[in-house]
């Protein structure tokens, strides 16, 4: 499957607010696009994987999938490709910004670095209907 490239991503018009992570594969950044959203209130992800770093066909394939992947979400709780480019030096694609971290820098937010049952209900709440959402595009694609 092509994944349809967004004409609203021009990566000329992105202007990186902060690094957000560093990994194998690339670099997440927090962008905002300067045309469309030049005050910053709509932030989003961009991660930026170097061309140069595909030493293998292995992590160009990774990335090609996670942007197949991505295109095929449309679920509350798992984030959907928002937009796709790549030039010459490298392969982009921006997904909406969570802000506030990871379950770990939440749970070190609460008063005892703990969360309580009730917030355990929820998140694990959250997290079966994305496996179940997930679960139910495998099934149907076999």
């Amino acid at each position: 499957m092509d994944i349809p490239i967004s004409s609203s991503l021009t990566l000329n018009n992105l202007r990186v607010i902060k690094v957000l992570g560093k990994g194998a594969m690339g670099t997440v950044f927090l962008v905002h696009d300067m045309f469309q959203d030049p005050s910053a209130l709509s932030p989003f992800a961009l991660k930026a994987v170097e061309k140069s770093n595909f030493s293998s066909n292995a992590i160009h394939r990774r990335a090609r999938w996670e942007t197949t992947v991505l295109s095929r979400l449309q679920h509350p709780f798992l984030p959907t490709l928002l937009g796709f480019t790549e030039n010459s030096d490298f392969l982009c694609y921006a997904v909406p910004y969570c802000p506030g971290g990871d379950l770990n820098v939440l749970r070190y937010s609460q008063s005892d670095h703990v969360f309580s049952p009730t917030a355990i209900r929820f998140y694990i709440a959250e997290i079966v209907l994305a496996l179940e959402h997930l679960h139910s595009l495998v099934c149907s694609n076999s």
